[in-house]
């Protein structure tokens, strides 16, 4: 059964004269404060209208179709009665001729927070500045820019609050977006500015330039979103955009065209992201001494002539998915910097030159020696004619190293100090390259060491080279035309013979360049033998003689003599070089022996530094020489070859290698003793 038509008809009546039962916020003397109401209002046509009406009844609500301009700002207002003191402020306040108050009935706190709302001109054809002041003047939670133009040509102080809009445009000249434009008479007060030291040093009585507000359309801002602001020229006295306050500072979403500053004071834990700034002097610029934690990150920039200015020291930040394109240089300056992240920006058809003509390089740091544990990777160039390279300038390979920390580039990565002291990794070259002023130090490829060893490689300053494969190693090292080298090739000892004897091979000039070598000796005595108790004697004179020395001696290469299987005694006839056992048979004491002789080799003073044979039951006793003339060996050292002796090993007598067995090998190694 449905509602009679009657009861239908007397409940729209009602809804006509009382309203729908809502809930709205009144501004009062203790704030806002909710009510609900369910009068239906009077209508009128703006705010213009409600300021020359009369209350018709206590308490009436007006409700006017737009505030200022038409089609924009509408609502209902509250006639109070008992309200006698508040202002006409424009928005939660209207004061009548006759001194009625009506109270603004918002709807919610976004409402409030919207600039048509209070009377701005969205058209852009007045100055809003006013309007905004008393809206943040009145405690609203931020300005809000619904789609439209709106001109400030006075500056406005935020005082910590944000911005916003509902949309910006990459020029912020389209009516169907959120713009805010500067005026005709905002301008920049470039007279307390000073560029001169690069450190903006404050002249006096006066701000320094970032902390000096003068042209800014807004001060003291707290951020920014989703609104295009646009100035009104870039030279230094032309308008600037936004200044910011304290830390914290959020800019998102925002287009930034003309000014000469698009944001001042860029402090601590502040974020730039996915703005777009065109047509600029500086896109911000920060007096701070010390700045941290800055980012900058997916940020266009067009036809901007330098990027982002401190003037003091910039840390632990981050500039990452930038575009600059067809700009100056540089991107970023500082006086210092430390622990930065640099990747994936993108640097087009930029340039700029300093007063010597030599190119600016993007990320620069203006104090020497200032720069440390930096981190800069993929970022890229194109058509760019002033400089090599997006991170730092250097003639050769584009990288003078003055990021001090890690920078990784296109089949590079380069490890510096902030004094350009660098190693370079490349593709296929590895290089260390040293500042201008540090003391010469190797360069050093090391493992760490335990107990299974270790191994280590030293380029040397002087040109030397240093390997130390454990126990041992290896030392080449430059060799001028006058000096010898004392640096030679060393391997592990252990290699040579048992024991405690030293032994290396130094590559030095020797006679006619020969190689010389410093190796381990024992058999250095031709003439010591034993007698019948055992003692140590000249086999020449009976005296008392040392058997052997054992030590290292430095002289030209060894040479190393081998023979193996039979032969027949005798020397070959016409041969001039025989291995053979002694044609006599004995020496003038009757011990047998086995010759090394040749015509064309003359030996001097040679050291017999190793003999072996296959035998195990006989070792070899002496050596003595075969002279190559008469008083050769006496008078000079000088000798055509050796008479080698040998002994059983058990009974102590003389014998020879045996001859008779294929298998039996014999070898030794002698060299010239000078």
């Amino acid at each position: 059964m449905g509602i009679p038509a009657k009861f239908t008809t007397l409940a729209t009546a009602i809804k006509n004269v009382m309203g729908e039962i809502t809930t709205r916020l009144i501004k009062t003397e203790k704030g806002l404060e909710t009510i609900t109401t369910g009068e239906y209002p009077v209508r009128v046509a703006s705010v213009e209208d409600l300021r020359a009406r009369t209350p018709k009844i206590a308490g009436e609500r007006v409700e006017t179709s737009y505030h200022t301009y038409e089609g924009y700002g509408g609502g209902i207002y509250r006639h109070m009665p008992s309200d006698t003191t508040s202002e006409d402020n424009g928005g939660d306040t209207i004061v009548t001729a006759g001194g009625a108050r009506y109270k603004r009935e918002w709807a919610n706190l976004d409402e409030r927070d919207n600039v048509i709302m209070w009377g701005a001109d969205p058209t852009g054809g007045k100055d809003t500045s006013a309007i905004l002041q008393t809206m943040v003047d009145n405690d609203v939670m931020e300005l809000h820019f619904p789609n439209g133009r709106f001109m400030v040509d006075a500056q406005v102080d935020l005082k910590q609050i944000g911005l916003s809009g509902n949309k910006f445009a990459y020029w912020g000249h389209d009516k169907n977006v959120a713009a805010v434009f500067a005026g005709p008479n905002l301008s920049h007060d470039d007279s307390r500015d000073d560029f001169s030291t690069g450190n903006f040093e404050e002249p006096e009585n006066a701000e320094t330039f970032g902390f000096h507000s003068s042209g800014f359309m807004f001060r003291d801002v707290h951020y920014a979103r989703y609104l295009s602001f646009v100035g009104n020229g870039r030279k230094s006295t032309d308008a600037c955009g936004l200044r910011a306050y304290g830390y914290v500072n959020h800019f998102e979403h925002c287009m930034f065209h003309g000014f000469y500053v698009a944001i001042g004071q860029l402090n601590c834990d502040s974020r730039v992201h996915r703005c777009a700034f065109t047509s600029l002097m500086y896109c911000a610029v920060s007096s701070g001494d010390s700045i941290t934690t800055v980012t900058i990150n997916q940020c266009e920039h067009q036809s901007c002539e330098k990027g982002y200015w401190f003037t003091g020291e910039v840390t632990g930040s981050g500039f990452i998915d930038n575009i600059w394109e067809e700009c100056g240089a540089p991107f970023v300056s500082c006086r210092s910097s430390g622990s930065n992240r640099r990747e994936g920006n993108w640097f087009e058809k930029r340039g700029g030159t300093d007063e010597n003509g030599n190119p600016i390089p993007q990320f620069e740091v203006r104090m020497n020696q200032a720069s440390q544990s930096e981190f800069s990777a993929g970022n890229s160039t194109r058509y760019n004619s002033a400089d090599l390279n997006t991170v730092t300038k250097d003639d050769d390979e584009g990288h003078d190293g003055k990021l001090g920390g890690v920078s990784v580039d296109a089949g590079f990565v380069q490890v510096a100090t902030s004094t350009g002291q660098r190693t370079n990794l490349h593709a296929r070259s590895l290089d260390f390259v040293p500042d201008a002023w540090s003391e010469a130090r190797a360069f050093k490829l090391t493992t760490r060491g335990n107990e299974n060893g270790w191994s280590s490689l030293y380029l040397q300053p002087n040109g030397s080279l240093y390997v130390n494969p454990y126990y041992g190693g290896v030392y080449l090292s430059k060799v001028d035309r006058h000096t010898l080298s004392p640096a030679g090739l060393h391997w592990p000892r252990e290699t040579v013979k048992d024991g405690e004897i030293g032994a290396w091979s130094a590559f030095e000039p020797a006679g006619y360049g020969a190689m010389r070598h410093k190796v381990p000796y024992r058999y250095t005595n031709p003439n010591a033998t034993e007698d019948a108790d055992g003692n140590v004697i000249d086999v020449e004179t009976g005296e008392a003689a040392e058997r052997y020395k054992e030590g290292s001696y430095t002289a030209n290469m060894p040479i190393g003599v081998r023979w193996e299987g039979t032969f027949e005694k005798g020397k070959p006839t016409g041969k001039v070089a025989f291995f053979d056992e002694s044609t006599s048979g004995n020496d003038s004491n009757g011990n047998p022996y086995v010759t090394l002789w040749s015509t064309h080799y003359q030996i001097s003073d040679p050291f017999i530094i190793g003999v072996r044979c296959s035998n195990p039951d006989i070792e070899f006793e002496r050596w003595s020489p075969s002279s190559s003339y008469s008083g050769s060996w006496g008078a000079y050292k000088i000798c055509k070859g050796f008479y080698m002796f040998f002994r059983d090993k058990a009974t102590k007598e003389p014998c020879l290698p045996t001859r008779d067995n294929a298998d039996d090998t014999f070898e030794f190694i002698f060299m010239n003793g000078s």
